[in-house]
C-alpha cells in the first residue's frame, strides 16, 4: 500500500476524489460541484451536499470529510466560535481514517492555532476540552497544547489585573473558575494560581480588617464575612496552593469561619448513548375495567390529527391520562407518534420516585387512533405558578431550589441518551405528590440513533417549541417568519428551560426577553431576582446565554450546583 501525500489538499484532489468520481452515478446533479469545483465549495453548500449523498458509500464520504476538513482549515478562525462546533467534523475525519491524520493534523493545526489566538477567554476552557479529545500521538498536537497553555495564562493574568480594580466577588469567582478549568486541562499555572491567591486574600484580610489594624485606628469596617466564606470555599478547590497561602487560608477561616458549602464534582464530560427498542416493563392491569371521563382534559384539532386527553379511572383507585390521536386523513403518518411511544417507553422503565420520568402503561391503536396511557399527576407547573401570583406568594427557597436540582438532572440523563424534549416549558412540568415533578408531552421531541450521527456538527432543522421560551437563534428566525433554524437540540432546550426556571422564580411573562437583542434586557431581569440561591442566578446567566457556543450542556450545568448547608465560624475580638 502506497504512501498517502502529507498535503491534505494534494491528498483531497489526487487520491480522494479519484476513487470518489468512480462513484459519480451515486451522486445527484445538483451536487456534480463537488467534482467540477469542490474547493470553492463553502462549508454550507458541503453541509447541503452531504445531506443529500448521505454516508452510505464509502469512497464518497472520505471525499467528502476531507473537503469538509479543507474548508475548515481555510476558514479559521470562523467568527461565533463556529470552529468549536466544526471541529468535531475534523475529528471524525482523523479518528474515521487515521491513515490519514497526519496529513489533516499538517493543515489543522495551524487552524487551531489560530482559532485559539481569536477565543475569548470563555471558549479558551471549550478549546481545551475539544484538543484533549485528540488521541494522536504527541508531535502531532504539542505545539498547539502550547499555544493554549500561553493563551490560558495570558488571559488569568489580564484577568487578574482586572480583579484588582475593584476584587467584585463574582469576578473573583469567574478568574478561579478559569483558572481550575486549565488546571483540569493539566495546564501548569502554578505561579498564576499562587499569585492570584496571594492577592486576593490579602485584600480579604485588609478589607475585613481580620488582623486590626483598621479598629486600632478607630475607623468603620464594612465586614462581609458570608462573601469571604464563599470566596474561600472556590480558592481551596485549587490546586498547588503554597505553604504560605496556605497558612493565610488557615488564619482566614479562624477569623470568619468556614463555609459548609457542598458543590457536585466539577464536570465530566460523559459518553453519549443511542436509545434502543425497548419492551415495556409491563404492569398487571385490567383494562376491561377502564372507565373514560365524559369531559377531555384538553382537546386539539387541526386539518389532519385530533388529539383529546381524558382522565380515566378503576375501580381499584387508579387513575391514569390517556392521550388520543385521531388521524383525519387516511395517508396520516403515525412516525411521530411512534417516536413519542419509544422515548415513553425508555423513560418509564427508569421510572422512579427520585426523578422526573413519567410512568407509561402502552399504548393501543385502533383504526386511525393510537390512545397512549400514562400515569395522572396534579396541576401543571403553569397553574402553580398562577395560583402562587394570585396569592401574592413568592415559591420557597428551599423548595426552588430542590425542583431545580430534580429538572436539571432530569434533562441532563434526557441528554445522555440523546433524547432532545423541544418543548420545555412550565406548561409541560406536572407536580405529584409530595412536589415531585414530572415531565410530560414528548410528541415534538427528538431522539438521535446510531445511524444518524453526522460529520456535520449543526444543521438547518424545522424549528420546534413554543414562542417566548425557545432559543434565540429559534424565536428570531420565527419571528422573520422563517420555519427552520441552524441549531442543536440540546442546547436550544437548556436555554428553554433557563427561562422556565426564571418565570418560576419571578412569575413574570417573560415573552420577549429571549430574543438576541434582548439579552442585556433579559440578564438585568435575572440579577432583579433576589430571594434565592445565588448559585441558582449563576447559572441562568450561563443557560440563558444568547449563543448556543457559550451556552453549557444539561451536564456541565449541574457543575453550578452548589447546597448551602449553613456555617461554622469564630467571632473577631
Amino acid at each position: 500500500m502506497s504512501t498517502p501525500p502529507s498535503d491534505l489538499l494534494l491528498l483531497t484532489l489526487e487520491t480522494l476524489k479519484t476513487q470518489a468520481i468512480t462513484q459519480e452515478s451515486q451522486v445527484p446533479h445538483e451536487c456534480k460541484k463537488i467534482f467540477s469545483n469542490p474547493i470553492d465549495l463553502t462549508l454550507s453548500e458541503l453541509a447541503v451536499y452531504y445531506s443529500i449523498i448521505g454516508a452510505n458509500n464509502h469512497y464518497l464520504l472520505t471525499y467528502i470529510s476531507a473537503l469538509f476538513t479543507l474548508r475548515i482549515c481555510k476558514d479559521s478562525p470562523m467568527p461565533g466560535n463556529q470552529g468549536l462546533e466544526y471541529f468535531e467534523t475534523v475529528k471524525y475525519f482523523i479518528d474515521t481514517w487515521p491513515q490519514y491524520r497526519d496529513c489533516a493534523m499538517n493543515i489543522y493545526s495551524s487552524a487551531l492555532l489560530q482559532e485559539i489566538s481569536e477565543a475569548n477567554i470563555e471558549s479558551l476552557s471549550l478549546w481545551g476540552q475539544k484538543i484533549a479529545l485528540l488521541n494522536l500521538p504527541k508531535d502531532l498536537v504539542e505545539v498547539v497544547r502550547i499555544w493554549l497553555q500561553i493563551r490560558f495564562s495570558s488571559e488569568s493574568y489580564t484577568f487578574l489585573l482586572k480583579i484588582q480594580e475593584s476584587f467584585e466577588k463574582q469576578a473573583i469567582i469567574r478568574l478561579i473558575n478559569f483558572i481550575r478549568q486549565g488546571q483540569s486541562l493539566n495546564m501548569e499555572l502554578d505561579d498564576i494560581v499562587n499569585m492570584s491567591t496571594s492577592l486576593i486574600l490579602e485584600n480579604i484580610i485588609t478589607t475585613n480588617d481580620l488582623k486590626g489594624f483598621k479598629k486600632c485606628l478607630g475607623e468603620v469596617v464594612d465586614i462581609n464575612y458570608k462573601d469571604t466564606r464563599e470566596i474561600i470555599s472556590y480558592i481551596k478547590t485549587l490546586k498547588s496552593l503554597d505553604q504560605e497561602n496556605i497558612e493565610k487560608l488557615s488564619f482566614i477561616e479562624e477569623k470568619v469561619g468556614v463555609s459548609n458549602n457542598f458543590k457536585l464534582k466539577d464536570y465530566v464530560k460523559k459518553v453519549k448513548n443511542y436509545i434502543d427498542n425497548e419492551v415495556l416493563i409491563s404492569t398487571h392491569i385490567n383494562w376491561e375495567l377502564m372507565q373514560v371521563e365524559p369531559c377531555p382534559i384538553y382537546a386539539h384539532s387541526s386539518d389532519v390529527i385530533n388529539v383529546t386527553i381524558s382522565r380515566i379511572r378503576f375501580p381499584d383507585g387508579l387513575s391514569m391520562v390517556r392521550k388520543s390521536y385521531t388521524a383525519l386523513i387516511d395517508d396520516f403518518d403515525f412516525s411521530p407518534i411512534e417516536n413519542e411511544i419509544k422515548i415513553l417507553t425508555y423513560l418509564s422503565n427508569r421510572s422512579s420516585p427520585d426523578n422526573c420520568f413519567l410512568k407509561f402503561f402502552g399504548a393501543a391503536r385502533e383504526s386511525k387512533s393510537i390512545h397512549l396511557y400514562m400515569e395522572a399527576g396534579g396541576k401543571n407547573l403553569m397553574d402553580e405558578l398562577t395560583e402562587y401570583k394570585r396569592k401574592n406568594q413568592s415559591l420557597d427557597s428551599v423548595l426552588m431550589e430542590k425542583w431545580v436540582i430534580s429538572l436539571l438532572n432530569c434533562f441532563s440523563d434526557l441528554s445522555l441518551n440523546k433524547i432532545y424534549h423541544c418543548d420545555i416549558k412550565p406548561h409541560n412540568i406536572v407536580i405529584y405528590g409530595d412536589n415531585k415533578l414530572k415531565v410530560i408531552d414528548f410528541s415534538i421531541s427528538k431522539f438521535e440513533s446510531e445511524r444518524e450521527v453526522t460529520i456535520v456538527a449543526t444543521k438547518y432543522n424545522p424549528i420546534q417549541g413554543t414562542r417566548g421560551y425557545m432559543a434565540p437563534e429559534l424565536q428570531d428566525n420565527i419571528d422573520k417568519g422563517l420555519n427552520n433554524a441552524c441549531y442543536k437540540e440540546g442546547k436550544a432546550d437548556v436555554f428553554s428551560l433557563g427561562m422556565t426556571f426564571l418565570q418560576m422564580m419571578t412569575f413574570e411573562d417573560l415573552t420577549g426577553l429571549n430574543k438576541l437583542a434582548k439579552t442585556e434586557e433579559l440578564h438585568q431581569k435575572i440579577d432583579s431576582v433576589k430571594g434565592y440561591p445565588m448559585w441558582i442566578n449563576n447559572l441562568l446567566h450561563a443557560m440563558l446565554r444568547p449563543t448556543r457556543d457559550k451556552r453549557p450542556s444539561f451536564n456541565k450545568c449541574l457543575a453550578w450546583i452548589r447546597i448551602e448547608s449553613g456555617s461554622s465560624f469564630t467571632t473577631f475580638n
